[in-house]
């Protein structure tokens, strides 16, 4: 504890100014901000809340990093709740975090979260949280609900977890599990392609913001998060760095920290580095308010001998909230046009397939599906036999039999040309002829008779096989036509 209140009485010397600052801003500038921020991240956030996501690409910024790279500790510090921690792969599914910022004169201290997600198959489950304490153990929960209770993750299940408070940006942020090279003991043999399977699948969208974590202490150019950001953003359009773990640097490192940070180095991301200072885990063990870490860091970076050469806006959770905000503002912004069309599209394509659904279902749903059947049965019956009155049949169905008999056309001119003539029956004659035996009269041997049909018949045989697969394509051609239009909305029964 004595720790403790040093830190605090070191950071009241250093942000006096800064709170001095704060408190004397007008309000107006603060509502000016909210009115401009808040109405495009409340539109894709209520877009995907309705499900367009899985017609639509939205504007998102995806968290991704290697295992234990202070990925959690970025989030706590930006949200303001602790996520679950641990060794291996901690985050088993994705995470799609919505922070909405409360304001006002009754918003100070105010806090209140929801967690909801939902099983393939089952009712969404929604959980109301009344303190940021309850997350950590809800969202576990929610992960052994959709991965399972080993160590598997989930590739297409999602988690939502909204946080309202006075003390967290107005933001969206998916975060996804950590990049793996070996499977640990109780986890899939592929699970690191499993991983790398879901990354992919969530940056690879031109609509989505790449928050790429990497500590100060590697190689920023080997990291195997960056290199899959480099795979779909090659010029580093929509990539954004965040360099953690700044307290741990050592001499020589820190330069080479600087040089990234300002460009200089050989990895160039347009929208910028960050660089950040976490909580320690002795820092989490001691309950440190997440309030007080975000005044020390900013200490930290103000004082240090290296760090401090760098702008204040490169620096700091604060200042990466700030950053990503924007960032996603005027990437929805820039979306928008694109995305408008994307929806109507969309709309059209599904207001198509309700139409071709019909009428909801009667009461009496066996009968109903008994006459769907006989009626399909009927057109089906009737197109074969070429009974073009009647109106179910369509296009496709009223020319069947004008193509089956094409087929047999073809299949008889081709008979036609291997058929014996004169000279082959002549010599069929003498091969009877030398090989009669007690036949009576007008009686051919039989054998005789057999070997020289199979002969003859053999040479039919590649253009009636033909003949048969042609109309056998036809008649499926037609079941699936008439299937599509008649049986549309029984999808198990085509």
């Amino acid at each position: 504890m004595s720790d403790s209140r040093k830190r605090k009485r070191a950071v009241k010397t250093t942000t006096s100014s800064s709170s001095s600052k704060s408190k004397s801003s007008p309000s107006s500038l603060a509502e000016a901000y909210d009115q401009s921020v808040r109405p495009y991240i409340d539109l894709v956030d209520s877009l995907r809340s309705s499900g367009v996501d899985k017609d639509v690409s939205l504007p998102s910024v995806v968290v991704i990093g290697d295992q234990s790279t202070g990925k959690s500790s970025v989030l706590e510090a930006m949200s303001g709740v602790q996520l679950p921690r641990g060794t291996g792969i901690v985050t088993r599914c994705a995470l799609e975090l919505r922070l909405k910022k409360l304001r006002g004169r009754d918003a100070g201290g105010q806090w209140k979260g929801q967690l909801r997600y939902v099983k393939p198959g089952e009712e969404p489950v929604i959980k109301n949280l009344a303190n940021a304490e309850e997350v950590e153990e809800a969202v576990r929960e929610a992960q052994n609900a959709l991965a399972g209770k080993g160590k598997g993750i989930s590739k297409d299940s999602k988690i939502e977890l909204e946080v309202f408070s006075s003390n967290v940006p107005d933001l969206t942020l998916i975060d996804l599990p950590g990049i793996t090279r070996v499977a640990a003991q109780g986890q899939p043999h592929n699970i690191g392609e499993q991983v790398k399977r879901l990354i992919k699948k969530h940056i690879g969208e031109e609509e989505t913001i790449i928050l790429c974590v990497i500590p100060c202490t590697s190689d920023i150019a080997t990291t195997e998060a960056l290199q899959f950001a480099q795979e779909v953003d090659p010029e580093g359009d929509r990539t954004l760095g965040v360099l953690t773990r700044a307290d741990q640097t050592g001499p020589g490192e820190e330069n080479n920290v600087i040089d990234i940070v300002q460009q200089r180095g050989d990895v160039q991301l347009k929208l910028g580095c960050t660089v950040v200072k976490c909580r320690s885990q002795k820092d989490v063990e001691e309950r440190m308010p997440l309030e007080e870490a975000l005044d020390i860091e900013e200490n930290f970076f103000r004082q240090h001998k290296v760090f401090q050469k760098l702008e204040p806006s490169t620096t700091g959770i604060r200042q990466l909230a700030l950053k990503l905000t924007r960032q996603l503002v005027s990437h929805i912004q820039a979306c928008l046009p694109n995305l408008l069309k994307d929806v109507e599209r969309a709309l059209i394509d599904t207001t198509g397939k309700l139409k071709k659904l019909g009428s909801p279902l009667p009461k009496d749903k066996q009968r109903y599906l008994t006459e769907a059947l006989l009626k399909f049965s009927k057109t089906l019956t009737a197109a074969s036999r070429g009974d073009s009155f009647l109106q179910e049949i369509n296009d496709h169905g009223h020319l069947f039999m004008k193509n089956v008999r094409s087929c047999f056309g073809k299949f008889a001119n081709s008979i036609k040309l291997l058929c014996p003539d004169d000279c082959d029956l002549k010599k069929i004659k003498r091969q009877i002829d030398d090989r009669r035996g007690r036949e009576l009269p007008g009686f051919e041997n039989y054998g005789v008779f057999e070997w020289i049909a199979r002969n003859t018949v053999k040479k039919f045989e590649k253009p009636a096989l033909e003949c048969l697969n042609s109309v056998k394509r036809l008649v499926e051609e037609l079941y699936l036509e008439l299937a599509a239009d008649q049986l549309e909305r029984f999808a198990n029964l085509k």
